[in-house]
């Protein structure tokens, strides 16, 4: 099962980012996050990692992606 609010409380706790390993924890597989990154809802900032789009800049960006 699916838990997309699961994953953005997830990510929001870590200024936005989360990881394919995030993702598949809450259920999404690489399909969902494609499209999920197609509509807007995902940046894909590197190669298996991701942030919500409306997840709030923080001058930590840097840091959270490393």
């Amino acid at each position: 099962m699916t838990d997309l609010r699961g994953l953005e409380a997830k990510a929001l706790l870590q200024g936005g980012y989360f990881d394919r390993v995030d993702a598949q924890a809450y259920g999404l597989n690489d399909r969902l996050l494609a499209y999920h990154t197609t509509v807007g809802r995902f940046e894909r900032e590197l190669p298996g990692v991701y942030r919500l789009s409306h997840a709030p800049i923080s001058l930590f960006d840097d840091y959270w992606r490393a």
